[in-house]
């Protein structure tokens, strides 16, 4: 330290060493701003109908300048059930990973769905636990509308004449009786 030090900086050393040691352990340190997690469904905010299936768009990144990150990564959906994703993967210093899940809704789910993206580890010595979630709006199906049914008649029933067809014939014959009896 003797040979770094004369009478012009022996001020300004100590404010530097100061500095590095705090720079230091920030870097140590670390944030959980270090790793950066995105999840959106896919299309984002859609609303879905109970039995539909939600697709998630899942990202962590490591933003961190120098420490690397061990993480576990896992979903958790609507219904409570769990995916893992990654178990012991390391991201180094501006490393992405993304993934793709899917969920199909329920009537359990209405009015809407949640689920979240975990990611849980070390970086640079420290422990991080993130989590990051989204849900989506999800309606009952529409109710069916009852198909109407027509009956047909039977085949083999005879042909039935039209009632009126035989008033008609009825009344001629009467007609016609009436002026053979009228000539007589």
């Amino acid at each position: 330290m003797e040979n770094i030090m004369n009478k012009n900086n022996r001020r300004t050393l100590p404010m530097v060493m100061a500095l590095l040691v705090v720079v230091t352990v920030m870097c140590a340190v670390g944030s959980a701003s270090d790793l950066r997690l995105g999840k959106e469904s896919n299309p984002p905010g859609a609303t879905y109908t109970a039995g539909e299936t939600i697709t998630y768009d899942l990202l962590v990144e490591n933003t961190h300048l120098t420490h690397s990150a061990v993480v576990d990564i896992w979903d958790v959906f609507p219904d409570g059930s769990t995916q893992t994703l990654a178990t012991g993967i390391t991201l180094n210093p501006g490393d992405i990973v993304t993934y793709t899940t899917t969920y199909t809704t329920t009537m359990d789910d209405i009015p809407e769905a949640c689920n979240s993206l975990h990611v849980e580890g070390e970086q640079g010595g420290v422990y991080v636990y993130l989590t990051l979630g989204t849900c989506n709006d999800v309606n009952p199906p529409p109710t069916p509308t009852p198909t109407p049914t027509y009956s047909t008649p039977p085949t083999d029933v005879p042909a039935q004449t039209p009632l009126g067809i035989v008033a008609l014939i009825g009344l001629l014959g009467l007609i016609g009786a009436g002026m053979i009896i009228g000539r007589k």
